[in-house]
């Protein structure tokens, strides 16, 4: 009485519990960290990592890194949604910075096509 049987959550099976000193199993560690009835938390989300990095490059160094930032970052937070990872903040953050990094892309050929017309009209004539 008082004790639970080989094999039961929380026992330690058929042969007792392991020596002091000995190695842990993965199981008993998972166990140890979020309890016998709980899972391990869903893995990070790649595609919401290299979102928010090219992000960050996308506004600092190269605006044409924006579109793919914005995308993976859509990618990520359609997976994220789905159940499958974590990670919403840094799939959010990846599509701030790839839009306005993708916005900077514009806007800079924007005024190079502009710039470029302005002097093929001066060379022409128009």
């Amino acid at each position: 009485p008082g004790q639970l049987p080989p094999g039961a959550p929380g026992g330690h099976g058929p042969f007792g519990p392991p020596p002091p000193g000995a190695p842990l199993s993965q199981q008993a560690v998972d166990q140890y960290m979020y309890g016998a009835w709980a899972t391990p938390p869903p893995p990070q989300d790649a595609l919401a990592v290299v979102s928010l990095v090219l992000g960050i490059v996308a506004l600092l160094v190269l605006p044409l890194l924006g579109v793919p930032g914005l995308v993976l970052g859509l990618l990520g937070l359609r997976r994220i949604r789905a159940g499958r990872t974590r990670g919403m903040g840094l799939s959010v953050a990846g599509i701030v910075l790839g839009g306005i990094g993708t916005l900077l892309t514009f806007l800079v050929v924007l005024v190079l096509g502009m710039s470029l017309f302005g002097f093929l009209g001066e060379v022409v004539g128009l």
